[in-house]
């Protein structure tokens, strides 16, 4: 639960970000060397980086509450 609680603002994020991308890649097309605005392989690749760290920033957290006592959770300010 906590994982995928994390993981709902990254995928958000990430299809923000490819939209956005998407939508202006042609300007930054004169920076780009032998890459294409719209390449797959580029985009699928990023987004694959981006999702395992965010996957591995969630996990210390889903993995500290599951450790934690719910009796104890509950009775902490």
């Amino acid at each position: 639960m906590i994982a995928g609680q994390g993981l709902v603002p990254i995928a958000l994020g990430l299809a923000a970000g490819l939209a956005a991308g998407l939508g202006l890649g042609q300007l930054m097309r004169s920076i780009l060397f032998e890459v294409t605005p719209t390449d797959p392989v580029t985009i699928a690749v990023t987004i694959g980086v981006l999702l395992g760290v965010g996957g591995l920033a969630t996990i210390g957290p889903a993995l500290r509450a599951a450790r934690l006592d719910p009796l104890t959770a509950l009775r902490s300010d």
